[in-house]
């Protein structure tokens, strides 16, 4: 694998811009992340409740992401998609914090706020995706581009929970969910700062929305070089990243943790992540052998987080999780973002946010129905061999069909050499 500077896409300036308001924004958010599941938890003493509520913020996703997708194609000024998008979270993360500060959160509420963040996220998570191939606009770095944007989050990942942890012990979780509010201002002024080429208006698009969303599920289906990676993205995004039920179960039931012992795990996972980042953004191709593989190894650790006695042995596990998860997210995104028509880049991330957010409802429930009447460290084992299950299972099946009929992606036409090994 021929590598590469690892920080080229840095030398756009609407990337480096973007990338440095994310950056610090993000870090809010994971404040939030953090205090959220962790208040759920005070007020209802029950996993399963808090595998709800993290349902809640995900079922958008699933509910709207595809119809998403079609308006993002439509429209050429994305910034003003995401300017909408970060005002409506930025305002939910304010009443989250006002719940807090005068005493009149519950679980209701806590349960609407989540939802309501998951409305403007089934539109944000695309359009971010796709508006970083608008920020690049070059395909030769466009695999960097798409690792650094994951390190701004996974570096964001790190500081988030050790600065919840801390926020929390010194000034409460409501300090969590202000601190967030504020970070909103980073991304913001990035936005504005952007300057894209090109006037605003709508791409030409005779289809109806039921129409677009079936010409891209068609367009999917007809390019294995999209269809396997969001197969694999599917059945592992279900079962494995779900720590805001399955770790905070395992640190509060059986390892005898607290809420500044579950950031701390959370900021290990972010280091795991950031180690993941950096290895994608060394690397000059999209990797089949990442995409393939990577999810299997991801299983394999967060399994032996299962059986960590400790919560610095979780730790360590946590961190090759987060590396793996991270290795095989980025392969799968610039793979998706590379080999898409950019008159269908919109829908095909959409597909992309569906299946790695929302999918989340229905994982978080899962995890938490396993946490709750097995317990969590069997709920993690479980999760693991299902994944490894099912993506064998996957891969059968693709075998099978393949030795029926020659698919576009075994033939490996000279544009997918250009970039995968």
């Amino acid at each position: 694998m021929k590598k590469q500077n690892p920080f080229i896409a840095l030398k756009n300036r609407n990337f480096l811009i973007y990338w440095l308001g994310l950056g610090i924004s993000q870090s809010g958010t994971w404040m939030q992340n953090i205090a959220q599941p962790w208040l759920a938890l005070i007020i209802t003493n029950d996993p399963l409740l808090v595998g709800f509520v993290s349902a809640a913020q995900f079922v958008p996703i699933m509910l709207f992401s595809l119809f998403s997708g079609v308006l993002i194609d439509k429209i050429k000024d994305k910034k003003r998609i995401l300017y909408l998008t970060q005002g409506g979270q930025c305002l939910v993360s304010l009443i989250f914090a006002l719940s807090v500060f005068f005493d009149f959160a519950s679980y209701a509420l806590v349960l609407s706020l989540a939802f309501a963040m998951g409305v403007f996220n089934s539109l944000d998570s695309p359009t971010r995706h796709a508006f970083i191939y608008e920020l690049v606009h070059d395909r030769a770095i466009l695999q960097n581009a798409v690792a650094l944007n994951v390190m701004a989050v996974s570096v964001s990942r790190i500081a988030g929970p050790s600065l919840a942890g801390l926020v929390m012990a010194s000034f409460g979780i409501g300090a969590c969910f202000l601190a967030n509010t504020i970070s909103f201002v980073a991304i913001f002024c990035s936005l504005f700062l952007v300057h894209l080429k090109g006037p605003d208006k709508l791409n030409e698009q005779k289809q109806n929305v039921l129409s677009a969303v079936k010409s891209a599920l068609i367009y999917i289906k007809k390019r294995d070089i999209l269809l396997t990676p969001l197969l694999i993205l599917l059945i592992f995004a279900t079962l494995i990243p779900n720590y805001s039920v399955s770790i905070s179960a395992l640190v509060r039931f059986e390892l005898g943790g607290s809420d500044s012992d579950f950031g701390y795990l959370m900021a290990w996972i972010g280091v795991g992540a950031l180690m993941g980042a950096f290895g994608s953004a060394f690397m000059s191709r999209v990797s089949l052998k990442v995409i393939y593989f990577g999810p299997f190894a991801c299983a394999f650790w967060l399994f032996c987080v299962g059986l960590a006695p400790s919560i610095f042995w979780a730790g360590v596990g946590l961190i090759f999780t987060g590396f793996s998860f991270i290795m095989s997210l980025n392969s799968i995104n610039a793979c998706l973002q590379l080999f898409s028509r950019a008159q269908f880049r919109g829908r095909v991330m959409s597909v992309y946010s569906l299946f790695f957010l929302g999918s989340t409802p229905l994982g978080a429930w899962f995890a938490g129905y396993l946490a709750s009447e097995f317990g969590s460290r069997q709920g993690l084992f479980i999760c693991s061999i299902l994944t490894v299950i099912l993506l064998i299972l996957l891969f059968a099946l693709k075998y099978i069909f393949s030795n029926k009929k020659k698919t576009r992606f075994s033939k490996k036409p000279s544009e997918i050499l250009e970039f995968l090994d």
